[in-house]
C-alpha cells in the first residue's frame, strides 16, 4: 500500500511539474542561490538524486565550471547547471555521440580522425569525439564566452585540438550576428530570443581547410539554422574529399528545418544521405 501511495503522489508531481517554467522563474535569483535551487527542483521534479559527484563553481574570471568525478569543464553560465544533473559530464558525451552517430557501426569513422567541429560551443562533441580515438579535432564558435570555455576544454585535453573564432557562411564577408548565449542559440540566423546583434567575419568552410591543409574525415555541423550557408561554403570540401557528414537540421530557421536544403546540397554532392531517426539528425557520405 506504501508503495502504492508513493507512486500515485510521484505520477500527480511528474503530470503537473514544468522544470522549464520553474527554471526560468529561479533564473532570476543571483547564480550561486540558483545553483542551490534548481539542484533541490530537480531531486523534487524528477524524483531522483542529482548524478553523484557533480560540483559547480565560478572561477576568478566569472567563467563557471562543472566538476565531476575530476572530470572539469567550464560552461558560459551558471543556468547550463541542469544539464549536468542528470548524469553528469560523460553522461553528456555519450549522449552527443548517440545523437551525431546515431547508428553506432559508423563510429569506427572516429579512429585516428580529423574531425571538423562545426558550431563546437564548449567543445563537448569534439571532447567525445576525442574520447572515441580521434587524432585531430578542429572546433569552430563564433559567440565570444562559448569560445572561451571552448578552448579551456579543449586545450587541458588535447594539443593537437585546434580552436577557430568565426562565423562560417556560404561566402567571406561581413555579417550580423545574434548572440544568445544563455540558450546557445547564437546564429546570423535571427533567433527568438537574443541579447544583442553584433559585426562579426565570415569565412567559409573550405578556407579552414584550406588553412590546416588536413583531408577530412568526419564533419559535424550544428550552426542553429545557418547549416545550408555552412555547407554551401564548403563544397569544394565535399566534392573532393569524402568526408562523413553529420548535421543537425532542427526548427531553427525561422521555426522551420533545415534538413530538406541540407540533404538537396548532399545529394548534388555525390553524397547519400538518411534520416539518424529523429527527423533532424541528417547522416551523409559517399557511396
Amino acid at each position: 500500500m506504501e508503495n502504492k501511495r508513493r507512486s500515485g503522489a510521484g505520477g500527480i508531481i511528474k503530470r503537473v511539474w514544468n522544470f522549464s517554467m520553474l527554471e526560468r522563474q529561479l533564473s532570476r535569483l543571483s547564480p550561486e542561490s540558483y545553483i542551490r535551487w534548481i539542484t533541490l527542483a530537480y531531486r523534487f521534479g524528477c524524483l531522483r538524486n542529482p548524478h553523484p559527484g557533480v560540483r559547480f563553481s565560478c572561477g576568478p574570471e566569472g567563467i563557471w565550471r562543472v566538476e565531476d568525478k575530476g572530470e572539469k569543464l567550464m560552461i558560459p553560465s551558471h543556468r547550463r547547471a541542469p544539464r549536468y544533473l542528470h548524469s553528469g559530464i560523460q553522461g553528456i558525451l555519450e549522449r552527443l555521440i548517440k545523437r551525431y552517430f546515431p547508428d553506432p557501426s559508423h563510429l569506427f569513422r572516429l579512429k585516428d580522425a580529423t574531425v571538423f567541429d562545426v558550431g563546437a560551443n564548449i567543445g563537448e562533441f569534439s571532447m567525445a569525439c576525442i574520447s572515441k580515438g580521434a587524432k585531430h579535432v578542429i572546433a569552430v564558435e563564433p559567440d565570444e564566452i562559448p569560445f572561451q570555455c571552448l578552448r579551456g576544454n579543449l586545450g587541458e585535453r588535447l594539443p593537437q585540438a585546434s580552436v577557430e573564432q568565426c562565423v562560417l557562411s556560404d561566402k567571406p564577408g561581413t555579417v550580423t550576428f545574434y548572440v544568445s548565449t544563455e540558450t546557445a542559440d547564437s546564429s546570423f540566423i535571427t533567433p527568438e530570443h537574443y541579447t544583442e546583434a553584433i559585426k562579426m567575419r565570415a569565412v567559409t568552410l573550405d578556407e579552414i581547410v584550406q588553412k590546416y591543409n588536413v583531408k577530412v574525415d568526419v564533419l559535424k555541423v550544428e550552426a542553429e539554422g545557418a547549416e545550408p550557408e555552412v555547407l554551401e561554403g564548403a563544397l569544394q570540401t565535399l566534392r573532393n574529399q569524402s568526408p562523413y557528414l553529420t548535421v543537425r537540421a532542427s526548427y531553427e530557421r525561422n521555426g522551420k528545418s533545415t534538413f530538406k536544403d541540407c540533404e538537396r546540397i548532399l545529394r548534388e554532392a555525390g553524397y547519400e544521405c538518411v534520416d539518424g531517426g529523429d527527423g533532424m539528425q541528417l547522416i551523409a557520405w559517399k557511396s
